[in-house]
């Protein structure tokens, strides 16, 4: 019987948020809903250029220490300002969805409000937040110079 609850439990978790897909020009979420309906895109710079991070390695081995965030590309939408994505759709970067992005600036006052941030960028690295309703958990993605993503999970909250 217990064991039975085990199996249950596990194949059919109510906290498992589903599937994030991201492309180069899209991002779909399947825990987006009415009350978690929020996206952090941030660009990353390598701190010292003469360090890199190994793409071919596995996440374990990734020290996102050696990144930092460029304060020129910071986007954020929070659907509690505006009309939320569309739960179980896309959010596109290069089109309009509808609502603003909000382009963040060291000082409140300077932010600015864009209808779309544009493709993801080749041979560059992004960090993905607030995409689970809870602190903790990013998505660092590199795009390579061909274009492809790859997408490194951290679920720093441990939750």
């Amino acid at each position: 019987m217990v064991l039975l609850f085990l199996i249950l439990l596990v194949s059919c978790n109510p906290f498992d948020p589903g599937d994030i897909v991201l492309t180069r020009t899209y991002i779909s979420n399947e825990a987006w809903d009415d009350y978690n309906n929020q996206i952090k895109v941030e660009k990353m710079q390598m701190r010292d250029s003469v360090q890199m991070i190994r793409t071919d390695l596995d996440s374990i081995g990734k020290n996102f220490t050696l990144l930092q965030v460029d304060s020129t590309y910071i986007y954020e939408y929070s659907g509690f300002r505006d009309k939320r994505p569309n739960p179980k759709g896309k959010v596109y970067f290069n089109r309009d969805n509808g609502w603003k992005w909000t382009k963040v600036a060291s000082n409140y006052k300077d932010n600015e409000i864009h209808t779309t941030i544009g493709n993801l960028e080749k041979d560059q690295w992004y960090k993905f937040s607030n995409l689970r309703g809870r602190g903790g958990f990013f998505i660092y993605v590199y795009v390579d110079v061909d274009g492809e993503l790859q997408e490194y999970y951290q679920d720093v909250a441990g939750w």
